[in-house]
């Protein structure tokens, strides 16, 4: 027998204790199951595409602020030079 086969009695006795377990909690096995099936199709579902800037920046590594904070060429904050007034 290989380290990953088990006797036929203990599996006899695991396929046992699996079939009291699914008889006395039907309802955790149908939860179990629905949860099963709406992770496999989220899985299947295409990334969802960015349609605002309130996405992009929730995608961000750092906060955005961060970003703008470089001086411009004319000595300007670029972020003041953006954000209206």
């Amino acid at each position: 027998m290989k380290a990953d086969e088990i006797s036929d009695g203990a599996r006899e006795l695991r396929n046992n204790y699996q079939r009291a377990w699914r008889r006395k909690n039907p309802h955790k096995l149908r939860q179990y199951h629905i949860a099963y099936w709406q992770r496999l199709y989220e899985r299947q579902q295409p990334e969802p595409r960015i349609k605002t800037a309130d996405q992009f920046l929730a995608l961000l590594p750092v906060p955005w602020s961060t970003l703008f904070h470089k001086v411009t060429p004319t000595g300007g904050n670029l972020l003041e030079l953006m954000m209206p007034r």
